[in-house]
């Protein structure tokens, strides 16, 4: 596991971390597409036991994820939650438009709907996104790092080793996140990888990595 993916799992937003929760969203595909969209986010946190299991393998988490008992203990949950929150049982449609965030993009889910409340302004940041901003990267962003869209973030900023990890397991993830905090790349940038990874994931392997073993060698 890389040092930046390390400092990722380390976060503590485990209801809105797709790497520690199974979450679905149950959205009414029959719901007005302005001001009227009507959805539930539901989740099965994973223990630690489990997360460290299914890291090491993959089978037994889809298997696990897509099992019936799980199934079942979302649709519960998605019940639940959406008397809680319409005070109306949820209709069949929206139990049948189910969706992972890993798929649904986020300006489908707007206004935002999490535990940190988010301005006009930077709700405007997240649908102007034109690139593939999915849910779970919002969820990052927001609950886990408490970035606000749309506002610029200085490289050397640690969270930035999160969005890194993210970028490794996933090409031009860092490409969307920069959109969306008001800081794309610049054409030249774009087309240059070496110019993508952040300062903070510069600075991280002068402690942990080939530069640490060089400065140390230095010192000799």
């Amino acid at each position: 596991m890389t040092p930046s993916m390390q400092y990722r799992l380390s976060l503590d937003f485990p209801h809105f971390d797709i790497r520690k929760s199974i979450i679905r969203i149950f959205r009414d595909p029959d719901a007005p597409d302005m001001d009227g969209k009507r959805f539930v986010v539901v989740r099965k946190v994973l223990t630690p036991e489990e997360i460290v299991r299914f890291d090491a393998d993959n089978d037994a988490y889809w298997q696990y994820r897509n099992g019936e008992a799980t199934e079942a203990f979302l649709k519960a949950a998605a019940r639940d939650a959406w008397q809680t929150k319409y005070g109306e049982p949820i209709p069949e449609c929206a139990l049948e438009e189910e969706r992972d965030p890993e798929t649904t993009m986020a300006s489908c889910l707007l206004p935002y709907d999490g535990t940190v409340s988010l301005t006009e302004e930077e709700s405007h940041a997240i649908a102007a996104v034109d690139g593939d901003l999915t849910m779970d990267m919002v969820w990052l962003v927001v609950e886990g790092l408490g970035w606000r869209p749309g506002k610029p973030v200085p490289l050397d900023d640690p969270g930035w080793r999160a969005i890194w990890a993210e970028e490794e397991e996933c090409c031009m993830y860092i490409h969307i996140i920069r959109e969306l905090m008001g800081m794309p790349f610049g054409s030249n940038d774009f087309c240059d990888e070496s110019s993508w990874k952040p300062l903070a994931v510069i600075l991280a392997g002068e402690c942990d990595g080939t530069q640490k073993q060089h400065a140390d060698t230095d010192k000799i």
